[in-house]
This record gives C-alpha cells, sequence and structure tokens, in this order.
C-alpha cells in the first residue's frame, strides 16, 4: 500500500529544541536535524525548481507515519511562543435576569476577536516543574497582562481531549486541520494562520466575567427586566380593574343585555315582531292603504315597505309600519332628485315610533359619532354589531331601496345619503319605457346609418368598376372633345354648364355622376368669353385622368 506523501515529507525539522525550515538548513544529512515525531535522522532536500518545494524527508525508511502533523502542530507552537501573542476567538457572554414568577430575560453580550500579548508563557516539553504535577498539560500556557492565564491547543489531527476541555479554564483551540500544505511551506502565511485567521474557538472562558462592562450589562438587564415586570403587572392590574368594572355594568344591566340576546335568536325575534305585529296594527293597515298603488298585481302589500333589514327590531314599531312611514312621508310622489339623508329620517322615526326602551338605554352609553357602531364598553364584539343605531337601521332600508329590482334611489354616500330617482312605480314604468324607446330609436338611427354607408360602399364600387370597363379616348382626342362641346354650348347662347371633375367633359344638364366617365361628380360653371377661350389652358393645368392606361403614352 503506498503511504501518502504528507508522511514522507516532513516540513520542519527539529534541531536541538529549535524546528526550522528546510531552505534555512545546508541540503543533506549535514542539516543534522531529527523527526520531531520519531526522532529519526532527516536529510534536507532542496528544489532549485520554483515549482517544487524543499522538504526533510528521513534518512531511512522508518514507519512514521504522524511526522508531518507533529511536525506541524510543534512549529505553531513554536510560533505562538516566539511572536509571544495570539488572536483569541470571540466570545460570547449569556446574560441571564431571573425574577420569582417570571421568565428569565436573556441578552448575550459578545467580545469580539482580539489579539492579546503574553506577558509570560511556556509550552509543553518547557512546562515548570509544579505545573507538571497536573494532570493536564495543555500545548501552550500563557500568562496575560491581567495576571489571567490563557491555554492554548493545537489541534492538527485530533481534538482536544473532552475531560482536558471540562478541567482547563480559558482554554481554546486553534485548529489547523484543514490548512493546506501550500499554506504550510510558505513562512509568512503559515505564521498569520496560526497567529490571527485560522479557526479558532473556546472551550471554556472566564476573562471577561469580572469586567466592569460585563456588571453594568447585567445590572442594565436586570433593570429592565424589573421595569418590564412592574409594566405587565400595571397592564394586568388595568386589565383586572377593567373587567370588574365591566362585569359590574353588566350586572346592572342584565335585563338590557338579556333582552338583546333574545332578539339575537331567532326564537326571540320573532316574539319581537309578534309584539309589534300587535302594537302597530293602524300603521300597517294604513301603510296597505296609502300605498296600494305600488303593489304589484296580486300583492296585498308594496314590497317596498316589507324589506328585512339589520336592526329592524329597533323602533316601537313593526318594520312594515315605520318603512311605510318612510316610503310615504320622503319617497312616495315626491320630486326625482331630491337629497334624503338616513339621519334626519331616523330621527322622524325615533319621533314617530320610538325605541325600545332596553335598547334606547344601552344607546345612551355610545359615544361614538353617528353611523358608527356604538361600540358600548360594557357589551362584547357580538352585542355591539346586533345593537345598531337608529340610523344606521334607515340607512340600510335606504340602501335596499337602491338596489333592484327598486331602484327607488341612486346612492351618493352609502347608507347615509340618497337621491330619489324614482318616487312610485308609474314614474318608474314610464322613465323605463322612455328608455326603451331612446334606445330602440338609437338603435334605429344606428342600423340606418349602416345602411346608408353599406349602399354608399357598394355604389362606389360599382362606379369604380364601370369606369374600369369604359372605353376611354385617348388623352389628346378627349382634350379636343371637351373643348369642342363647350364652345357648342357657348355659340348656342347657354350662361351655364356642368364640368365632370375627373374627366372634365361639359354638359348642359345636371346629374350626379358623370355619364361620360361614371366616376366625377358634376360641378356648375358660368360661361362666358374668357372662360370659353382660357378653357383648352385650363385643361391643360387640371389633373390628368388615370383609368386602366396612361393616355400621355399614346
Amino acid at each position: 500500500m503506498r503511504r501518502d506523501s504528507n508522511d514522507l515529507q516532513i516540513p520542519f525539522g527539529l534541531r536541538g529544541d529549535r524546528l526550522l525550515r528546510p531552505d534555512e538548513v545546508v541540503s543533506g544529512l549535514a542539516c543534522s536535524c531529527i523527526c520531531p515525531e520519531c526522532k529519526s535522522p532527516l536529510q534536507a532536500r532542496h528544489r532549485t525548481n520554483p515549482n517544487h518545494r524543499s522538504y526533510f524527508a528521513h534518512h531511512r525508511a522508518v514507519d512514521c507515519p504522524g511526522g508531518y502533523e507533529t511536525a506541524v502542530h510543534s512549529m505553531a507552537i513554536q510560533i505562538l511562543f516566539d511572536s509571544g501573542c495570539v488572536t483569541i476567538p470571540e466570545k460570547k457572554i449569556r446574560l441571564r435576569s431571573r425574577l420569582p414568577n417570571e421568565a428569565d430575560l436573556i441578552e448575550d453580550f459578545v467580545f469580539p476577536s482580539r489579539c492579546v500579548v503574553f506577558q509570560d508563557c511556556v509550552y509543553e516539553t518547557r512546562v515548570r516543574e509544579e505545573e507538571s504535577l497536573r494532570r493536564w498539560r495543555p500545548d501552550l500556557t500563557a500568562t496575560l497582562k491581567n495576571d489571567a492565564t490563557l491555554y492554548v491547543e493545537v489541534a492538527v489531527t485530533h481534538e482536544s481531549e473532552i475531560e482536558k476541555t471540562r478541567d482547563l479554564d480559558n482554554l481554546m483551540e486553534i485548529d489547523l486541520s484543514r490548512l493546506p500544505r501550500a499554506i504550510v511551506d510558505d513562512a509568512e502565511k503559515f505564521e498569520r494562520q496560526v497567529l490571527e485567521l485560522a479557526p479558532r474557538k473556546w472551550f471554556r472562558c472566564s476573562l471577561y466575567d469580572d469586567l466592569p462592562i460585563v456588571h453594568k450589562k447585567l445590572e442594565a438587564l436586570k433593570t429592565r427586566h424589573e421595569y418590564e415586570r412592574q409594566a405587565r403587572q400595571e397592564v394586568q392590574a388595568r386589565f383586572d380593574r377593567e373587567k370588574a368594572r365591566k362585569t359590574e355594568a353588566r350586572s346592572q344591566h342584565a335585563g338590557r343585555i338579556a333582552a338583546l340576546h333574545s332578539v339575537m335568536q331567532s326564537i326571540g325575534y320573532a316574539e319581537r315582531m309578534n309584539y309589534l305585529s300587535g302594537l302597530s296594527e293602524a300603521g300597517i293597515a294604513y301603510a296597505k292603504q296609502r300605498l296600494a298603488g305600488e303593489c304589484d298585481s296580486g300583492e296585498a302589500l308594496p314590497a317596498a315597505v316589507s324589506r328585512s333589514v339589520s336592526g329592524d327590531w329597533l323602533f316601537n314599531g313593526h318594520p312594515i309600519a315605520w318603512q311605510g312611514f318612510i316610503f310615504d312621508n320622503y319617497i312616495y310622489r315626491k320630486s326625482p332628485g331630491k337629497l334624503l339623508r338616513a339621519d334626519l329620517i331616523a330621527d322622524a322615526v325615533v319621533r314617530e315610533f320610538g325605541l325600545a326602551s332596553w335598547a334606547e338605554e344601552l344607546l345612551s352609553y355610545s359615544k361614538t359619532k353617528r353611523f358608527n357602531p356604538p361600540a358600548i364598553w360594557f357589551l362584547d364584539d357580538s352585542e355591539n354589531r346586533h345593537l345598531l343605531k337608529p340610523e344606521l337601521v334607515v340607512g340600510f332600508y335606504l340602501q335596499s331601496l337602491s338596489r333592484p329590482p327598486f331602484s327607488y334611489l341612486k346612492t351618493r354616500f352609502k347608507h347615509q345619503q340618497y337621491f330619489i330617482r324614482f318616487s312610485s312605480i308609474e314614474q318608474k314604468k314610464t322613465s323605463e319605457e322612455k328608455a326603451r324607446k331612446a334606445e330602440k330609436a338609437k338603435l334605429q338611427a344606428a342600423q340606418e346609418q349602416a345602411n346608408i354607408e353599406a349602399a354608399l360602399r357598394e355604389r362606389n364600387e360599382l362606379l369604380k368598376e364601370q369606369a374600369s370597363l369604359k372605353k376611354w379616348l385617348p388623352e389628346h382626342e378627349r382634350l379636343e372633345r371637351n373643348i369642342k362641346r363647350l364652345a357648342e354650348m357657348w355659340y348656342q347662347g347657354h350662361k351655364k354648364a356642368y364640368l365632370c371633375g375627373y374627366c372634365h367633359c361639359p354638359f348642359m344638364d345636371y346629374s350626379c355622376i358623370c355619364p361620360e366617365c361614371g366616376v366625377g361628380e358634376l360641378r356648375k360653371i358660368g360661361l362666358s368669353d374668357y372662360y370659353v377661350a382660357s378653357f383648352p389652358h385650363r385643361l391643360q393645368s387640371m389633373p390628368r385622368t388615370r383609368v386602366k392606361k396612361d393616355y400621355r403614352d399614346e
């Protein structure tokens, strides 16, 4: 089995207690270096080719699988010892504040990576006698300027022993396991990797625990934790007080809230409608009699006054009664275009019918503006949704009249303001009939215009076809004919003639289309000595006739 070249090529040789590079010693056995792992003699092999690197090799073949790793490991420790400094990794300190019956407040405070200078240091092979008695000995032990002890481990193939990482405080590890051979052979790059760039981590670290800034951050965290606890307690206290106040208010209005819950249910709503029916018999009868003209065939009551809307139980009157009141007083036979305001109409309905006493009492606690939900503080969301203000109920009714099939009203502001579009079914039918007639007339006019345009297109196509089939005179003969014909008309005593705008042939009688060419339109001209004398020149200056053949070429 072939061995890895890194096992055969040793990057550093040991001479005395120093590791040297191949370029720092003479070539061959004269380098006086031994392997850092097996202590066998090495020979330096120099390469003059810049594409090949110098290295150490065992003088005799020996089984030394860890020579490369031990050399890199030892050289890294030597670099740390010689430089007297190292970049330590960042440290994240988890600050924790604990309070009774409260979740811990945790915040991480990070000390960035930085370079520290050794006041004193010793590595494993030079450890002091008293430190040699310890169970674990790190690769390098350094004393910092604040007299804190820093332990450094260098990992090339194996990570630090778990027991060592547990026993030693302020222990960091520099990981060189993934370092390419090219960097190892470059003295400057390898040193930078060891001192600054190579991955590094803490196993245990208490260097920052007693720093004033850590204590300051911890005190600030505890202060914030206490403040947040007090804030939560205040919020909870306010909530408890509000809950107790709400409970007391609900107990005071228990009967009214029970009545509200009753109409929120289908059975309670039906009972309320039956009660209002008996209460509003006269109003219902009046609506039927007054608005009989708005009933369709087979209806005893107009559909416009029997609309089911949210909150229609609110008034002390059956919906037919109060809707009939609104329709009769504000819509029926009123002028189209009149503006209706739901709030003013609601005030009139309340004056006429009143509200359920328990609902009126509950609504008195509402502090919101008109058309807004009541938002009574001691009612829950469902109760506030079902308890509507009078103007909202009236707004829902007016909105129902603005939608098909009624369309009595036109919306200006939804649920608030409307214009009257039709004030009765009769007016609506008349308007619809008028609109249908107008639409029919519009369609008929459009159809007639289309027919005229089609006839014109057909006529033009026919005339063009006739012109293309006509036997034309040569250009010079046609000009002579036109001049002779006009002169004859003048000698016969005619004071006017009609000239074709296409072939320039004169005629005594008018027709829409030139009888000669079948293309041009005739226009009236006045005859005189001057016009007849200048007619040949006029013909020469008029546009030439081009149909099928160009007579100028004949």
